[in-house]
C-alpha cells in the first residue's frame, strides 16, 4: 500500500546506512497521552505481531488516506517547536499491508488522546455516574477513572480499526471520506517511491 510518513532528518541518516529505520527514541511521546499510545502498542502485538527487533518499543506512523480517497495524499507541513521549523523529510513509500495497523485518524485523536469512550451508551451511563458520583465536571482525565472502567473504554477504542465504523455522533463518513492513518513497526529502503526533504535553513 503506498503510504505517507513525515519524520526528522535523522530517519533518512538511518535508511541509508542500515537500509532499515524506526522509532528509536520516546523523547516525542508526551506523558499526558502516554496511555493512548501504549495501548496502540498493545493493538500492535495483537493484530500484527510483535517488533522483529527488541528495540523497537513505539511504532512509526503514516497516512494512508487524509480527508478522503480521492485526495489520498496529505501536503507536506513542516513542524515547528517553539517558532522554529524542523529539519525533516516527508517519504512516500510502499508497505506491505499485512505491515500496516490502519485506524480512523480522528476517533483516534479525538476520543483516544483524550482518553474518552466511542459509542457505548451504557458505558456512557456508568462514565456518567461515575464522574457524578466524584463530582467531576467537565469530563475526568483518563487516570481518574477506576482500573475497570480505564479498561472499558479502552475495549471501546477498537471501533477506530473498522473502517465502516459509522456512528452519529461521533463519526458517520463513509471509508472513502475518512482520514486514515496506519501504524507499522520499521520502514525498509526498498519501499521508499520518493524523497522530500525540508531544510529550514533553505526554502523548501
Amino acid at each position: 500500500m503506498i503510504v505517507w510518513t513525515q519524520q526528522d532528518i535523522s530517519f533518512l541518516d538511518d535508511l541509508e546506512q542500515n537500509g532499515i529505520a524506526y522509532c528509536t527514541r520516546e523523547s516525542w511521546l508526551c506523558n499526558e497521552y502516554r496511555f493512548a499510545y501504549d495501548w496502540m502498542v498493545e493493538q500492535m502485538h495483537l493484530r500484527l505481531g510483535p517488533p522483529p527487533m527488541p528495540q523497537i518499543k513505539y511504532p512509526l506512523w503514516c497516512w494512508v488516506q487524509y480527508g478522503s480517497y480521492k485526495a489520498r495524499k496529505p501536503k507536506f507541513t513542516p513542524n515547528k517547536v517553539d517558532g522554529k521549523y524542523l529539519h525533516e523529510v516527508f517519504i512516500e513509500a510502499d508497505i506491505p499491508d499485512e505491515l500496516l495497523l490502519g485506524s480512523n485518524f480522528h476517533l483516534w485523536g479525538w476520543h483516544c488522546l483524550n482518553g474518552w469512550h466511542i459509542g457505548d451508551r451504557a458505558l456512557e451511563k456508568e462514565v456518567n455516574a461515575f464522574e457524578k458520583a466524584n463530582n467531576i465536571q467537565h469530563g475526568a482525565y483518563f487516570h481518574q477513572y477506576t482500573t475497570e472502567l480505564q479498561e472499558k473504554i479502552k475495549k471501546s477504542w477498537e471501533c477506530i480499526f473498522d473502517m465502516n465504523y459509522r456512528n452519529k455522533g461521533y463519526d458517520d463518513h463513509p471509508r472513502r471520506n475518512k482520514t486514515i492513518q496506519a501504524t507499522f513497526w520499521y520502514l525498509r529502503k526498498e519501499w521508499i517511491r520518493s524523497v522530500r526533504i525540508f531544510n529550514p535553513t533553505n526554502k523548501m
